[in-house]
């Protein structure tokens, strides 16, 4: 049996068999006319199938496939490229046009005084010097240099300014002068003549009659020019003060003549006890409003209390409490310490980590430290004080912080998205820049189905396939006998759902939360 004769050309049209032509085989039968054309046309279309994966290959692998196409690196273009002419304030890598060019000039010299708008007049008052820097700094170095050292040479002499006085020890002369201090002055400032006089005179106005002359102060002494020794003499007699009392010869009389009692046995004072300093008063108080025994204290300006040390009723009765009339209080009872009205502290620097109490201003701080950070929260509504992530705008200048992270003004829309680490050099997700979107996808997923081509074994004839699937062919049609039609297959199917869950996007287990951002 020998194989139909193939030419390697397209045949335009194929041979329809009538019911009145003869059965004729052999190459160029009318029986095997149809088969010889559409041999013919397979093999012209493998042939050209062969050119065009060639003719790929090699155009892929040329350096430059492209000639009439200038690179994205460095290119050399030709001709009169033009492009999108940027806005007079663009300060970036975008193409400066002629356009864009022209209008900074023009922008630079409406900006110049009308007498320093165009370079000829720069150079006239730069005195057409093509190196005025260096003129500049030269006359500026002589002049530093020349102040320099006449400062060197003032400073070296000794006194330099003879006119004047030095502030140590300076030596007057002729009559100087200076400002009256005020009356009743009593520091370092100079006393004038006058602040002396008046100094005198306000120290005799303001003696008696008896004493107002110094004639008068020594008939006062006896006329006893040691008045001082006779008086520290006739108070040796006295008792000495560091003894605080250790020197009194009979101390109960003592106590007894100035109403003090000393005893050092238990007491139990059932009225109020009364100290009195200048005109306020600590007064010691029986049991009231809750209290065991308390200490009130008052002012003289008025009866109300200011402010109460008392011991509490508690379930130890050991409770203490600090209180004052505007409301605020201090109690401890029962190993706690309660605090009442508003207290405050010191708010300790950023970043303290020790038991110091911490105050609203430095949670605040520490919490603003947190602006900017995406947070998952499970409620559809934002709290106060935070955002949504739903790609909204936001205000810069109410909230500085958040600005600083976000300096677009605008928030990542992250509803329905996952985030992922950036890759800051790693080479694990190349090319991606922080805040960047990045759509879904998967890794290929590669396959084939074959037969062992044993006994000319095939999948079926005119068999066609898409998506994953891809057809390989290894006979020619018409090569094999045709096999019964419910043997040859029809169709492949590459269905996912059949073993795993599958829907419109790649996803992995999650729980769906709100990520919402501190606004400050």
């Amino acid at each position: 049996m020998a194989n139909l004769p193939e030419q390697k050309t397209w045949i335009d049209g194929i041979y329809q068999l009538e019911t009145s032509d003869p059965v004729v085989g052999g190459p160029g039968g009318i029986s095997n006319r149809q088969a010889e054309q559409l041999a013919s046309r397979t093999t012209y279309l493998k042939s050209e199938q062969e050119k065009t994966g060639n003719d790929l290959a090699t155009h892929v692998g040329a350096v430059d496939p492209h000639t009439q196409y200038a690179p994205k690196a460095s290119p050399a273009l030709t001709g009169t490229p033009t492009a999108p002419t940027a806005a007079q304030t663009a300060n970036s890598n975008q193409i400066a046009t002629t356009a864009f060019v022209k209008a900074a000039i023009t922008t630079l010299i409406n900006g110049s005084p009308a007498a320093l708008d165009t370079l000829q007049e720069l150079a006239n008052a730069l005195g057409n010097d093509p190196d005025f820097r260096t003129t500049v700094l030269n006359a500026i170095a002589d002049a530093k240099a020349d102040a320099t050292n006449k400062l060197n040479a003032h400073v070296s002499t000794l006194d330099a300014h003879t006119q004047y006085a030095p502030k140590a020890s300076p030596s007057f002369t002729g009559t100087p002068t200076a400002p009256t201090a005020a009356t009743g002055s009593n520091d370092t400032q100079l006393a004038t003549t006058a602040f002396v006089k008046v100094a005198i005179a306000a120290l005799v106005n303001g003696s008696p009659a008896a004493l107002d002359t110094l004639q008068e102060l020594a008939y006062a002494l006896g006329n006893d020019p040691n008045f001082s020794t006779t008086i520290l003499n006739a108070l040796a007699g006295k008792l000495a003060k560091d003894q605080n009392g250790a020197d009194i010869s009979n101390k109960p009389l003592f106590l007894s003549n100035i109403n003090a009692v000393s005893t050092d046995t238990f007491q139990v004072i059932t009225g109020k006890k009364l100290f009195s300093a200048d005109s306020d008063t600590l007064t010691i108080k029986p049991a009231a409003d809750g209290q065991r025994a308390y200490i009130q204290f008052n002012n003289a300006a008025s009866t109300e209390a200011i402010a109460f040390v008392g011991l509490r009723y508690g379930a130890s009765e050991q409770g203490l409490t600090l209180e004052h009339r505007s409301g605020a209080s201090i109690r401890i009872d029962n190993g706690e310490i309660n605090f009442y009205g508003i207290p405050s502290a010191a708010t300790a620097p950023a970043g303290t980590k020790t038991t110091q109490l911490a105050s609203t201003a430095f949670v605040q701080n520490e919490l603003a430290a947190t602006t900017g950070i995406p947070q998952p929260w499970p409620r559809a509504t934002a709290p106060t004080g935070w955002l949504k992530c739903n790609g909204q705008l936001f205000d810069t200048s109410a909230f500085p912080r958040l600005a600083a992270a976000y300096p677009t003004g605008a928030l990542p829309d992250l509803r329905g998205e996952f985030m992922r680490g950036w890759d800051d050099g790693r080479g694990v997700d190349s090319g991606r820049a922080l805040l960047s979107a990045q759509s879904d996808a998967i890794r290929n997923i590669v396959g084939e189905i074959w037969t062992s081509a044993a006994n000319q074994q095939f999948l079926g004839e005119a068999l066609s396939s898409s998506g994953v699937f891809e057809l390989l062919y290894e006979f020619a049609v018409g090569a094999i006998p045709d096999a019964p039609g419910t043997s040859c297959p029809t169709s492949m199917r590459f269905d996912a759902s059949r073993t795993v869950p599958t829907a419109n996007e790649n996803r992995p287990r999650n729980i769906a939360f709100n990520y919402i951002v501190r606004a400050a």
